[in-house]
């Protein structure tokens, strides 16, 4: 289930510039910080990271 959840939030970060509380919020996560430790757990760095790393908003 976390992984379904961390792919949705990969997905909005991608197409979107919501702020990452909102999206967490949004894919499932009562508390930011569980959602950043899940994200960087399963892939590898943090949601600002990635973001940064592979949007197109960039």
């Amino acid at each position: 289930m976390l992984q379904v959840r961390i792919g949705k939030a990969q997905e909005l970060l991608l197409a979107t510039n919501r702020p990452l509380a909102d999206i967490a919020a949004e894919v499932g996560f009562e508390e930011y910080s569980h959602f950043l430790a899940t994200f960087r757990k399963i892939v590898g760095m943090s949601p600002s990271h990635y973001r940064k790393n592979n949007s197109l908003y960039q």
